[in-house]
C-alpha cells in the first residue's frame, strides 16, 4: 500500500470512530434522534457503514421487554422469513433465512431465549454485531442488518454455505506432498489478513478455531463468530468468569488469563493451532479433562509439524512454530506478517519464519523461557533425512522433553551429539549418558568417563571396564585405590583367579612398566606403586 493511501485510510478510521463516538454519547444521553447531521459530516462512500454502525449502537441500547416468542419455519423477523435452523451454539440459534426485501439467502443469528432477558448476555451478544459491523474485509462474514423483535436480539448476516473449517478437517486428510501445503497455505492467509484488519480496529477475536473459520462456496476462508471479540478497554469475560475461548484453541496467556493480559497476539496463537491441525490431521494439545488439558498448554511442547506429518517441509514447520510460540514476543507480531509468511508459503518462496536471530538471541530466548519455568524450543531450518541438524528442547519442571536432532540438547536428548540430562549418542554428555562416547554422572560407552563409568575404556570414581582406571576400577586392566582384574595396580589390588597379590602386582610392574610415565601423568600415584613394585 503507498504511504499516501494507508495515510487516507487512517484519516478516515479516526473521522468514524468520532462520529461514532459522537453518536454514541446522544444515545447515552438519551437524545439519539436524528443523526443526518453527523452522517453528513462522512464522506458519501462512508455512509452506509456509518449508518449500520449507528443502527447497531440504536439497537443495543433498547433490550427486549417481552417474551420471546416460539420460532418455526416462516416467522418473520427484522423483514426476514425464517426457511430452516442451521445450527445451534452455546449462545444463539442459526437460522437460514431470506431476507424479504432484497429477495436474498440470509443467515439470522439469534440469542437463544432466556438469555436475552439477562442484560449481561445481551451486551456480549451485542458486542458481536458491533464488532462485525465494523470490519469490512472480504474474509470476515458481512453483518448486513441488527434487530430486537417479539422478545429476539438477532443478527442478519452472509449466509456462508460451503461448510466449516472443522467439517472439512474431519474429512480431508492432512497434505500429502508440497502441492498440498501449499493449498493449505493459500486457505489460510486471507483469515489472517481478516484477523489483522480486526486487530486494527481494536477488537482481538478471542476464539479463533476451525468451527470459526466458514467456507464460501468458492472455497474462501472467512472468519466468523466474533461473540467473544475484545475492543480496547474491555475485560471481555464469560459471564461465569472463566476464560474466554475453546480449550483445544486457548493460548498460554488465555489459560493463565490472572497473570497475562490478552492481546491481538492470541488470535496468532489460536490461528497456528488450527494451522497445525490443517497440515498434521491432528491437534498439537489433547486432555482427556479440560483441566489435563490446560495442564498440557501450560507446561509441554506440541510435537514438531513434522514429527506428526512428515510430508510437510521444514518452511511449514517454521511457521506453524512461530505462530504458536509459548511466550507473546516470540510470535509474529501482527497477524498480517504471519499472512505475509503463509503467502510465501503458498507460492514457494523463503518464509520469515526460517530467517535466522544469531546466537546471542537464541540464548536470550533460552533463558528467558527457563526463568520463567516454561518449555523451549529450537530446531534449525536445515535438516538431513529428516531430523534438524540442531534440536534443543527443554520442558518445564518435572516434564522433561525430548531433542532429536544430530545435535541434540535438552532435558531427554538422543543424536549424534546429545547433550542432557539423559544422553543418548554417538557422543553423548549428560548425568546419564549413553554412547560410543559417553561423558557424565554415569556413563556407558566404549569410552566412558563419568562418576560411575562402564565401558571398554572406563574413567571414573567406580571405574568397569576393558580397561579401567578409577578410585575404584574392576576390569581386564585395572588401575585404581581399589583395582580389581587380570592386570590390576592400585593401593588395595585383587587378581583374579586366585593369583597371589605379589604375583599379580610383579606381573602388573612389568606389564606397566613401559608405561609408567603416561599412566603417571594421570595418576601420580599409579607411577610411583609401579617404582616400588620395581624394587
Amino acid at each position: 500500500m503507498a504511504r499516501d493511501e494507508r495515510a487516507d485510510g487512517e484519516e478516515a478510521a479516526k473521522r468514524l470512530d468520532r462520529l461514532v463516538a459522537a453518536f454514541a454519547d446522544r444515545v447515552a444521553e438519551g437524545r439519539g434522534g436524528d443523526a443526518d447531521d453527523l452522517l453528513a459530516q462522512a464522506l458519501p462512500a462512508e455512509r452506509d457503514e456509518l449508518r449500520r454502525l449507528f443502527d447497531v449502537i440504536a439497537w443495543g441500547d433498547a433490550a427486549p421487554r417481552e417474551p420471546a416468542a416460539p420460532l418455526i419455519a416462516g416467522t418473520v423477523l427484522g423483514g426476514c422469513r425464517l426457511v430452516a435452523e442451521a445450527g445451534r451454539g452455546g449462545m444463539a440459534t442459526v437460522w437460514r433465512a431470506e431476507q424479504l426485501e432484497l429477495r436474498r439467502a440470509v443467515a439470522l443469528k439469534l440469542l437463544r431465549p432466556g438469555l436475552s432477558l439477562d442484560p449481561r448476555h445481551a451486551a456480549r451478544f451485542r458486542r458481536e454485531a458491533l464488532a462485525i459491523a465494523r470490519l469490512d474485509h472480504p474474509h470476515a462474514v458481512k453483518i448486513h442488518a441488527v434487530g430486537a423483535e417479539r422478545g429476539h436480539l438477532f443478527l442478519v448476516m452472509e449466509l456462508v454455505e460451503g461448510g466449516t473449517l472443522a467439517q472439512r478437517l474431519a474429512t480431508q486428510p492432512p497434505p500429502a506432498d508440497a502441492a498440498a501445503e501449499r493449498a493449505v497455505a493459500r486457505l489460510f492467509a486471507p483469515a489472517a489478513r481478516a484477523l489483522h484488519a480486526a486487530h486494527e480496529r481494536g477488537v482481538v477475536h478471542r476464539d479463533v478455531k476451525p468451527s470459526n473459520l466458514l467456507l464460501r462456496k468458492d472455497g474462501a476462508l472467512v472468519v466468523a463468530d466474533f461473540g467473544l471479540a475484545k475492543g480496547d478497554g474491555d475485560l471481555a469475560q464469560t459471564l461465569t468468569g472463566e476464560p474466554l475461548g475453546t480449550p483445544y484453541y486457548m493460548s498460554p496467556e488465555q489459560v493463565e488469563q490472572q497473570r497475562h493480559a490478552v492481546d491481538a497476539r492470541t488470535d496468532v496463537y489460536s490461528l497456528g493451532v488450527a494451522l497445525y491441525e490443517a497440515l498434521s490431521g491432528k491437534r498439537p494439545f489433547e486432555g482427556r479433562t479440560t483441566i489435563a488439558l490446560f495442564d498440557a498448554i501450560r507446561h509441554q511442547l506440541a510435537p514438531p509439524l513434522r514429527a506428526r506429518n512428515p510430508a510437510c517441509s521444514a518452511a511449514a514447520e517454521a511457521v506453524v512454530a512461530k505462530a504458536m510460540a509459548r511466550a507473546r514476543e516470540e510470535r509474529y507480531a501482527t497477524a498480517a506478517d504471519l499472512a505475509a509468511d503463509l503467502e510465501a508459503l503458498a507460492e514457494g518462496r523463503p518464509v520469515a519464519a526460517q530467517a535466522g536471530h544469531g546466537l546471542a538471541r537464541g540464548f536470550a530466548r533460552f533463558a528467558a523461557a527457563r526463568q520463567r519455568g516454561e518449555p523451549f524450543e529450537h530446531r534449525s531450518a536445515r535438516a538431513w533425512l529428516g531430523r534438524p541438524l540442531l534440536h534443543v528442547s527443554f520442558g518445564a519442571p518435572r516434564r522433561p522433553a525430548t531433542a532429536r536432532g544430530w545435535i541434540a540438547i535438552g532435558d531427554r536428548a538422543v543424536g549424534l551429539v546429545a547433550i542432557g540430562r539423559f544422553a543418548r549418542g554417538v557422543v553423548a554428555i549428560g548425568n546419564l549418558a549413553l554412547g560410543l562416547f559417553a561423558f557424565g554422572g554415569l556413563a556407558a560407552g566404549g569410552f566412558a568417563l563419568a562418576g560411575l563409568a562402564a565401558g571398554g575404556v572406563a574413567l571414573g570414581g567406580i571405574a568397569v571396564g576393558g580397561f579401567a582406571l578409577g578410585g575404584c576400577a574392576l576390569g581386564a586392566v585395572a588401575i585404581g585405590g581399589k583395582a580389581i582384574g587380570w592386570y590390576a595396580l592400585g593401593g588395595s589390588v585383587t587378581a583374579v583367579e586366585a593369583i597371589s597379590p605379589q604375583e599379580c602386582s610383579a606381573e602388573a610392574a612389568a606389564f606397566f612398566a613401559p608405561w609408567a610415565e603416561r599412566i603417571g601423568a594421570i595418576a601420580p600415584w599409579a607411577r610411583d606403586a609401579i617404582e616400588r613394585v620395581n624394587r
